[in-house]
């Protein structure tokens, strides 16, 4: 069986290659079970400066992948022989595959987490992946992910007919159930976890960077918090209360942290070595964090991965942690998955539905609301209870990868359909 699977990543935000490495492993080990063997190639960002890093990942994680189209790159076709070029390998994977995964992991999505309109639906990956497997007549398999909020008129409209062709709406958690059962009320639509909660990882391995990377502190008794800051959230932030406000919210964060923790790490989960801004690139704004503190003459000790590392080793580095804040969604569904206490800094209600999968909700923050207090109390609230709280999230990650089993027996129900 061939998958051709569409929307992911495999360098820049390594929720990407999380997503694609644990889906993956997931459904070749389920199909083999089987006794069927389970191929895919990946369809990834081809942009000018974008599909060179791809493909290194690419062959560091042993994948096959062809560059994607969309909207834009199909106009461009007209007159670039490097877009007709990603158009007619895209095509022929398509066509040599006997279904089109899609996994955007967010789609159609709407205010205030986006703007909903027309235009930015007609020309979104999963809308234009929609389109060409009617045209080649593949059918179109959406893996388990986000929708909503479904909230303006094109939005709903353009939702309903792609959601309608599938016969089991796969959903990320239980807010997304309800965007689409209000939209949907005859679909069935089930709510799962995010299929990264079983991304391998090394916690010694993770042990051992920190380690060499930082020196020869005794990690093994020293209390130690990772933070991943999000330059999406960072951006959101920026715009609604200036930059110069947003840095000041982070840095009262991490000075409280300060209080309580030995170590401070800063894992960021972006790297765009083309593309340094800290509107971005997750490396850059926790840079830019880190230099903000030193013209304070700030006397934190703050360490920063500043390599672009591979998305196992990140969660190995974060399983290590006692508490982490993570701002960065896969970020948050490494540390949980790890058995991490997390805090989690929300810009969309899937930080919620993760959250909520472990029992965790209650420690989300909007931090569009700039209320330092509220943190400040979940930060005293997570210290104390972290011992507990590791052993509420072991227990909910035994439960939840029965639901990842789960997913994959409707997954397969659907392939049949």
């Amino acid at each position: 069986m061939k998958f051709f699977l569409t929307g992911l990543c495999l360098q820049g935000n390594k929720g990407g290659p999380a997503i694609a490495i644990s889906l993956i492993d997931s459904v070749q080990s389920y199909f083999k079970a089987k006794g069927v063997n389970v191929s895919f190639i990946l369809s990834v960002p081809s942009g000018k400066y974008e599909f060179s890093q791809e493909q290194k990942w690419a062959n560091y994680y042993g994948l096959k992948v062809v560059g994607s189209v969309t909207l834009i790159s199909l106009l461009e076709a007209i007159y670039s022989r490097q877009s007709r070029k990603y158009l007619m390998l895209w095509i022929r994977a398509l066509r040599e595959s006997d279904f089109l995964l899609q996994m955007s992991a967010i789609s159609y999505v709407g205010k205030p987490s986006s703007n909903g309109s027309l235009f930015q639906v007609l020309r979104s990956q999963r809308f234009f992946d929609l389109v060409l497997s009617l045209f080649f007549r593949r059918k179109l398999v959406a893996w388990t992910q986000s929708y909503g909020p479904l909230n303006t008129f094109w939005l709903r409209i353009i939702c309903a007919f792609d959601l309608k062709r599938q016969p089991i709406v796969l959903c990320r958690g239980d807010d997304c159930v309800k965007e689409v059962v209000n939209l949907l009320s005859t679909s069935t639509a089930k709510s799962y976890p995010d299929i990264a909660i079983t991304l391998r990882y090394d916690k010694s391995a993770g042990l051992d960077y920190l380690q060499e990377k930082f020196g020869k502190s005794d990690y093994g008794s020293d209390t130690i918090c990772t933070v991943s800051l999000s330059s999406v959230l960072h951006s959101k932030s920026v715009a609604t209360r200036g930059g110069n406000k947003t840095f000041d919210f982070y840095v009262k964060i991490l000075e409280k942290l300060s209080l309580q923790y030995d170590k401070i790490i800063l894992v960021p989960h972006t790297h765009r070595p083309l593309r340094r801004s800290s509107l971005v690139c997750d490396y850059e704004l926790s840079r830019q964090l880190i230099h903000r503190l030193n013209e304070k003459n700030n006397i934190l000790d703050l360490n920063l991965v500043d390599e672009d590392l591979s998305c196992e080793m990140l969660k190995s580095i974060i399983s290590n942690a006692d508490l982490h804040l993570g701002a960065r969604y896969h970020s948050v569904v490494a540390s949980l998955s790890a058995g991490v206490p997390t805090i989690s800094l929300s810009w969309h209600p899937k930080y919620k539905d993760i959250m909520r999968k472990y029992g965790c909700e209650e420690f989300v923050c909007d931090i569009f609301e700039e209320n330092t207090t509220a943190i400040y109390q979940l930060l005293d609230i997570v210290y104390d209870r972290r011992l507990k709280l590791r052993t509420i999230l072991q227990s909910s990650q035994t439960q939840l990868l029965s639901e990842i089993n789960n997913n994959l027996n409707d997954f397969s129900s659907i392939l049949s359909t």
